[in-house]
């Protein structure tokens, strides 16, 4: 496991909440970039981007962003609101599972979404050309977020899926790389997902990260466009340990609630 404590974002936290809760969706995705690229450090940026990331060899500017089910008008993604009131509730009142219905959204719906961050983030790093050796755009899919089911999926292509499943995720990771593929001023794009992450590079893939799976992807190119108009219902599931549930190390093994529901299909 590699080491962040030493980055400046883990010794300085920041007194902004939101800065805060920016950092802690990106953990993961730190401590597991270091498998390709030597870090020497993590700091905050000075807004734009988000964060910095120095090696001995460059400077990144890094920018993130939620991955959101939709469009949305002014106030952006509320049911965020109500989550983190549940989630101060599960604390209180701890029970062995608590679940947060996100509500349902359609492929096609969060695809435009995902453009649109794009463009947004795109202008915002447009203004620092120059600045940096490179820009990276992080899209984190964080609680209420679609596709995290996509991306696992690309990393279990070996376990049983079934075959609808096998090609509504390869519709949408094709479809995001399309939207990747609109001129921008990124190196790389990437969804992370916990400790996963994926990447559409702009050009070559000098570090190796992780890329969306060819054979997904033809899959993908393949399949009917009547994919995007599934509808997929989010939830968020946490779970907290009693004696009544057995031995511990057995139950924090458990494999997590599918959140992934194709609904009328």
């Amino acid at each position: 496991m590699h080491d962040i404590s030493r980055f400046s974002i883990s010794r300085n936290f920041s007194d902004d909440p939101q800065r805060r809760e920016e950092v802690l969706g990106v953990y993961p995705f730190f401590i597991r970039v270091q498998d390709s690229l030597e870090v020497q450090d993590v700091e905050y940026g000075p807004n734009p981007p988000d964060f910095l990331i120095r090696t001995s060899k460059c400077l990144i500017g890094v920018e993130t962003t939620e991955l959101d089910p939709m469009v949305f008008s002014s106030g952006g993604y509320r049911k965020r609101a109500e989550f983190c009131s549940w989630e101060k509730e599960t604390k209180q009142k701890p029970l062995p599972k608590h679940l947060f219905d996100w509500g349902t959204y359609k492929a096609r719906d969060s695809l435009l979404s995902f453009k649109g961050q794009v463009t947004r983030k795109a202008k915002r790093v447009l203004q620092l050309q120059g600045r940096f050796d490179e820009h990276w755009l992080l899209v984190h899919l964080a609680d209420g977020s679609p596709a995290g089911g996509v991306v696992e999926t690309n990393f279990t292509l070996d376990q049983r899926h079934k075959e609808s499943f096998l090609d509504y995720a390869g519709k949408y990771l094709h479809e995001m790389k399309q939207i990747c593929e609109f001129p921008h001023p990124f190196t790389y794009i990437m969804l992370t997902c916990g400790a996963r992450f994926l990447s559409f590079p702009a050009g070559p893939n000098p570090y190796g990260f992780p890329v969306p799976c060819p054979t997904l992807l033809e899959r993908g190119a393949k399949a009917s466009d009547e994919l995007l108009d599934w509808t997929t219902r989010i939830s968020s599931v946490r779970r907290h340990w009693t004696p009544a549930q057995g031995d511990f190390d057995t139950w924090v093994n458990m494999p997590p609630l599918e959140t992934f529901k194709d609904e009328g299909k």
